[in-house]
């Protein structure tokens, strides 16, 4: 672990460049999703569910601190790559296809995120095979 490896003053701006999105209605509830059905039929609510910020492509939609976003994904771009490296997983390398997501998430009380597994690396998913 490296302690404070994000600045103290960043985490701060990102903390009120959420706030501030959250009060200008850029979040929606979000959960897991059957994409048999919309959102709606699923019953997802801000009350019960996470909200979430995506921010378009790359978490950088012009809204809000986007500086603050900015410098944040740049840092983590520069983590990926260096865990790409060292760990050999060329998958977690941060240039090219977009693989990995960056949002924002608002939890009111009560709210939750169910069980789940992620799956966004390659060599996550088992083997492929042809047919």
């Amino acid at each position: 672990m490296i302690p404070n490896f994000i600045p103290k003053d960043l985490v701060k701006a990102m903390r009120t460049d959420a706030r501030n999105l959250f009060e200008a209605g850029y979040f929606q509830p979000d959960g897991l999703t059957n994409t048999a059905l919309s959102k709606k039929e699923q019953g997802f609510s801000g009350k019960a569910d996470r909200q979430t910020f995506r921010g378009g492509a790359d978490w950088l939609l012009d809204v809000g601190d986007y500086d603050s976003r900015l410098e944040f994904r740049n840092i983590m771009h520069k983590i990926k790559d260096q865990l790409a490296s060292e760990l050999k997983r060329p998958s977690l390398k941060s240039e090219g296809e977009r693989r990995h997501e960056i949002t924002y998430n608002w939890y009111e009380p009560g709210a939750k995120l169910g069980r789940h597994l992620d799956e966004h690396h390659e060599e996550t998913k088992g083997v492929k095979v042809s047919v």
